[in-house]
């Protein structure tokens, strides 16, 4: 897959959430999330091609997490609330990739979708524009391939059955 595409099948992926005051890390365990965040709200199946069978629910105060695991570790975390502002969508950027950048600064617009990555840390940052950035999704490049694949996959499946 080419770096290109990634941010491509990141942009079809985006279906949820974002917001100030969590301090959400890839990389982590539930063990670690659940230190983070407090009790687990609700378990759902995974949404997130590839990921472990079971997504995990939290809250902090007025924000929703959803954090998908692959072997253990999250490789995706959602954030959902009325507003996000640039100061809470840069600091949630930073935490969840310190070290390096976040290009380009402002995220580059696709569609409704606006998208940022961090090379050096590889991996990669979504936001909806519904007026304002309301919502937040980071991801681990080898997530936003996963998402690719199922893609590849589902219209391969499509085409076959026409």
């Amino acid at each position: 897959m080419t770096t290109r595409s990634i941010p491509a099948a990141a942009a079809l992926a985006v279906a949820m959430a974002a917001a100030p005051a969590a301090e959400a890390r890839l990389g982590e365990s539930l063990a670690q999330c659940t230190e983070r965040y407090g009790e687990v709200r609700a378990t759902l199946p995974a949404s997130v091609a590839d990921s472990d069978p079971e997504a995990v629910r939290f809250e902090k105060g007025t924000l929703g997490i959803i954090v998908h695991f692959k072997n253990g570790v999250a490789w995706h975390v959602s954030y959902a609330q009325g507003h996000l502002s640039d100061i809470d969508k840069d600091r949630l950027l930073k935490e969840n990739a310190p070290g390096g950048s976040w290009e380009p600064r402002f995220g580059q617009l696709v569609g409704n979708v606006f998208l940022w990555h961090n090379r050096e840390a590889g991996v990669i940052g979504c936001g909806i524009n519904r007026r304002s950035i309301n919502s937040l999704e980071v991801m681990t490049r080898a997530c936003a391939e996963a998402f690719g694949r199922a893609r590849t996959r589902r219209l391969e499946a499509a085409v076959a059955g026409s």
